[in-house]
């Protein structure tokens, strides 16, 4: 997701850093891989630790009963769609948001590293981390 997802990361990173588009909610199907990445580079740039991110994510798998349920009574379509992936792929483990930022930190040596390797400079960090902490 890191490699092949980098423009669409980029792209979305971009978006958030844009004061103009605040407040902002993003997803995806479950919300919980794609918006965990993003959510996690967004977290980490702006200075949250490492376990608070990992606890954050883990409340993902704590509320994919809830969301389940919910699909069932108001979208059956897309339920049939979850239906056909392996139980794994519904799982939100905190293990998977730590390798996540392990990898990152021993690879790009933070997650800074990781979004400047994909084209996010300093100042579009700034300016996200001005938006979402003043």
């Amino acid at each position: 997701m890191l490699d092949i997802g980098a423009p669409a990361l980029s792209q979305a990173f971009r978006t958030l850093a844009n004061a103009e588009n605040l407040p902002a909610v993003f997803h995806c199907a479950a919300g919980k891989d794609r918006t965990g990445v993003l959510a996690a580079m967004v977290l980490s740039t702006i200075g949250v630790a490492d376990h608070v991110i990992v606890a954050d994510y883990a409340i993902s798998g704590a509320n994919m009963a809830e969301l389940v349920e919910r699909l069932k009574r108001d979208r059956p379509e897309a339920l049939t769609a979850m239906n056909d992936q392996p139980s794994a792929y519904l799982a939100a483990p905190p293990e998977a948001m730590k390798r996540l930022l392990d990898h990152v930190n021993a690879e790009y040596g933070s997650m800074t590293g990781y979004v400047n390797s994909i084209g996010i400079s300093a100042d579009v960090i700034d300016s996200l981390a001005a938006s979402l902490l003043d």
